[in-house]
């Protein structure tokens, strides 16, 4: 959904592929080149059991592979994804994964996260600061299970995001998400788990959101934090500051030149091979 060619999911693809790792990455049904046949099916369907089944599908279809060992997958999800493995990673499965890489996974519930962006991107145009009381009404409303109804004063864009959480095809997903936050499930996972937030992501703070997961992973021993410096929230590397990147038409992660933040890739990389078992060659580890 993002403009350009280079994105992280396609560089990771490649990055593990060198590393001799196999991966799957899909669509989810709602976008891609088959988001228009699929809008209209899954009209009051959306869910967070519907994202899960997605993932259950693809997981299957991975693990059926002749090459791939089904005891050996991870499973790796960016921002909103984190959540969806979580999901998966605490549930019952045939195929549990062996263990989760969680990036950008959200650290506070969905609404907070949003109301920080919006301010962040309201900061940047004039006057927007005075808006942000109207965005905080729209949200509260929405929180009380009631309409959005923003206020025609906003930007179209800013209504736009708002309105995407009532939209028929959104629901019941948008509800469900609005109160989510990783903090729950991350609780109840009993598998190795390395959890990455940037230093420079401006949608996932390393502070806000990794202080409240730190809690609650505390004193689990399966759990690993790493907070590159120079990662922005899709893990490129991005020298830019905060209102650079808010200004940047899709916040330019697949600028022509961007590429994946080394320091993100070795750590991933360096984690997944200490955990992949040797003997399992010549069938491949996977995400």
């Amino acid at each position: 959904m993002l403009p350009g060619t280079n994105g992280s999911g396609g560089l990771f693809a490649e990055a593990f592929a060198s590393a001799g790792i196999a991966s799957i990455r899909y669509d989810k049904r709602a976008s891609g080149p088959h988001a228009m046949d699929n809008v209209g099916k899954l009209i009051g369907k959306m869910s967070m059991q519907s994202h899960l089944d997605e993932l259950v599908a693809a997981v299957h279809a991975l693990a059926a592979l002749d090459f791939v060992d089904p005891r050996h997958i991870f499973g790796v999800g960016n921002s909103e994804g984190a959540i969806h493995v979580l999901h998966y990673a605490t549930t019952s499965q045939d195929v549990p994964f062996a263990g989760l890489v969680l990036a950008a996974p959200p650290g506070r519930p969905i609404q907070t996260v949003l109301l920080s962006q919006l301010t962040l991107q309201a900061a940047q145009i004039a006057g927007g600061a005075e808006l942000m009381p109207k965005v905080e009404e729209a949200a509260a409303r929405y929180a009380a299970g009631q309409p959005m109804d923003p206020d025609p004063a906003l930007p179209e864009s800013v209504r736009m995001v708002l309105g995407s959480f009532e939209a028929p095809a959104n629901l019941p997903f948008a509800r469900e998400l609005w109160v989510e936050s990783s903090c729950d499930s991350l609780r109840q996972v009993r598998i190795p788990t390395l959890v990455l937030i940037g230093g420079k992501d401006i949608q996932i703070d390393a502070h806000a959101d990794g202080g409240p997961l730190q809690e609650a992973a505390a004193g689990m021993e399966n759990v690993a934090f790493a907070f590159p410096p120079n990662a922005n929230h899709v893990f490129k590397e991005d020298f830019r500051d905060a209102a650079q990147v808010a200004a940047s038409p899709g916040n330019g992660y697949n600028a022509p030149g961007t590429r994946l933040d080394p320091e993100s890739l070795d750590i991933i990389l360096t984690w997944l091979k200490a955990r992949i078992p040797v003997a399992q060659a010549p069938k491949q580890d996977r995400v």
